[in-house]
């Protein structure tokens, strides 16, 4: 029980040093530092799986989720159109579309 005790509290301490750092970070940079989630996902992966697990992922409720569509140039729009059905059948959320037309 002691060791359980002694465990936690290091645990404790290392997350308290972690947000002094993160604050301290946050004080000296004039960019915003993400609080979300970033998902890569490479292609010929079963989406409606996948999308369960991020969706798990996510705290908010009502998220807003930012899908980037830079690997495909073919149906760009209906595979956006595809992943926000999945998101949206996982979850209550918003998602945008930003495609990249030059890498």
């Amino acid at each position: 029980m002691a060791r359980k005790k002694l465990i936690l509290k290091q645990s404790l301490k290392n997350l308290d040093m972690e947000i002094d750092e993160l604050t301290q970070y946050q004080q000296k940079n004039d960019c915003p530092i993400p609080t979300g989630i970033l998902m890569i996902i490479g292609g010929g992966e079963d989406r409606d799986s996948v999308m369960k697990e991020y969706t798990k992922l996510l705290e908010k409720e009502n998220p807003v989720i930012e899908l980037v569509t830079t690997a495909g140039s073919v149906d760009v729009k209906q595979t956006y159109e595809e992943y926000k059905a999945l998101f949206e059948k996982h979850i209550p959320c918003r998602v945008n579309h930003i495609h990249h037309n030059h890498r």
